[in-house]
């Protein structure tokens, strides 16, 4: 039988053995993972970038249960948008990496973040109360083109050149932020999931980033509409257009023509409702736009 003075090592020897190989293991779970942002709010964005020498197959970060595809940038790292749903509960989170083709993903570490508390305002507007109201053709329309819209909203391309740098689709003060609980003619609709930007009408709404014309079409309550879907599950959307400049299909640059300002479909005056997307989370366009090259 041992005597207590050397029990006493050989248990201080376990322990110190034991905490250090929970640094190690929590180093591992954090080493080679960036985010632009640690604390993002409700409907945001954020970049994260992975290091990691050599995945095998696809790599993915996993998020409030939604799966985020990540690309190579080119400098041995793997980057991709993330994003918190707005109607997310603030608190912690484990964001999760992975990498993998088959049923059995191989685990590239984790990263504690907080996802933050945003206050959204009201905002109450008068519209022509058809658009409020729908009569029972108008209310199949409606139901018909949010299918059209849904299946745009679900492209995960892998084909398409992802970049991280976004830029305004037009110049002008930002008169409507993103998430206001909206009320149409007293009655309370869903909350705003864009950010209006101000132009005169005619005005030319440019490309925020490189992509392809995922689809366009002339609908009810967004009318003419462009949507660009730029890979990685990440869409943007330009509404209520005087007229569109480009077909769908077409492959498009940043800062290209894809309409002119106009006010169509459920729209108080000429504006550009611009709309952005990830993985099928509407999240604030301006926070896309904060959003440098690497985080």
């Amino acid at each position: 039988m041992l005597n207590k003075p050397l029990r006493y090592r050989l248990f201080v020897a376990l322990l110190l053995l034991c905490l250090s190989a929970a640094s190690l293991s929590s180093a591992k779970a954090h080493a080679g993972i960036r985010l632009s942002e640690e604390k993002p709010a409700r409907g945001d964005a954020f970049l994260v970038s992975v290091e990691d020498e050599s995945p095998t197959g696809r790599v993915w970060a996993e998020l409030d249960g939604r799966k985020f595809p990540l690309r190579p940038s080119g400098d041995g790292a793997w980057k991709g948008f993330l994003a918190i749903d707005r109607e997310e509960t603030p608190g912690k989170r484990t964001l999760r990496l992975f990498c993998g083709s088959g049923d059995k993903p191989s685990p590239l570490g984790s990263k504690e973040i907080t996802v933050s508390d945003k206050k959204f305002p009201e905002q109450r507007l008068t519209v022509d109360e058809s658009k409020v109201t729908l009569s029972k053709e108008d209310l199949e329309r409606a139901l018909r083109e949010k299918e059209i819209i849904s299946a745009a909203l679900g492209l995960r391309s892998e084909d398409i050149d992802w970049q991280p740098r976004w830029t305004t689709p037009l110049s002008g003060v930002h008169s409507s932020p993103f998430g206001l609980d909206r009320y149409y003619n007293g009655k309370r609709g869903s909350y705003h999931g864009g950010i209006d930007i101000a132009g005169a009408a005619g005005s030319e709404v440019k490309a925020s980033s490189g992509g392809r014309v995922a689809l366009t079409g002339d609908f009810f309550y967004t009318g003419n509409t462009v949507f660009i879907d730029h890979g990685c599950g990440v869409i943007s959307g330009y509404f209520h257009m005087q007229e569109i400049k480009v077909p769908e299909g077409k492959s498009v640059s940043a800062g290209e023509t894809v309409g002119l300002v106009g006010s169509t479909g459920r729209s108080t005056g000429p504006h550009l409702h611009f709309s952005t997307y990830v993985c099928g989370v509407k999240v604030d366009p301006d926070s896309v736009l904060r959003l440098t090259e690497t985080p």
